[in-house]
């Protein structure tokens, strides 16, 4: 018997974003983790929520990233 781990696609890119923002605040890269975790929400719901994110400050990026795991 062979135990697997999963985790969610969501996680891996939320955590591509996390340690992007603390080693490079601000960086573009991580706003677009976050962004492809959005866009994958709003697929098929003709909606524009949630919105995408840019320009946000370190402290603010680590905030929206903690918020979206919480989804």
């Amino acid at each position: 018997e062979a135990n697997y781990m999963m985790m969610r696609y969501a996680e891996v890119l939320l955590i591509a974003a996390e340690a992007l923002n603390e080693i490079s605040p601000g960086s573009n890269e991580a706003h677009q983790y976050v962004n492809r975790v959005r866009a994958r929400a709003r697929s098929g719901n003709g909606s524009d929520f949630p919105a995408d994110i840019s320009g946000l400050s370190q402290d603010d990026l680590r905030n929206v990233v903690l918020e979206e795991r919480k989804w």
